[in-house]
């Protein structure tokens, strides 16, 4: 893949230290892919970044940003989501 070795490692680390609000939120989303047959990643690497959460099947990204985020990095981020058709 495309995903360079240090981003893979670094997603490694989010899903093991995932913020409160995340835990919370992947509790839910973990139900959603046991009921509704989906398949919900969380802390996915994708090209340079690395999403909250993902479901490739849909292009669907989820990104839990608390007041630490906002910035013009999140901007492009998010650009570079919908540019790639999330």
């Amino acid at each position: 893949t495309d995903i360079a070795p240090h981003t893979r490692a670094n997603a490694r680390r989010l899903r093991a230290e995932m913020t409160p609000q995340e835990l919370k939120l992947w509790t839910q989303l973990r139900d959603l892919n046991h009921h509704l047959g989906l398949n919900i990643r969380r802390q996915a690497p994708i090209g340079r970044y690395i999403a909250d959460f993902v479901e490739f099947g849909r292009k669907l990204v989820i990104e839990v940003d608390g007041g630490q985020h906002g910035g013009p990095e999140d901007t492009a981020r998010d650009a570079w989501f919908a540019a790639e058709g999330f």
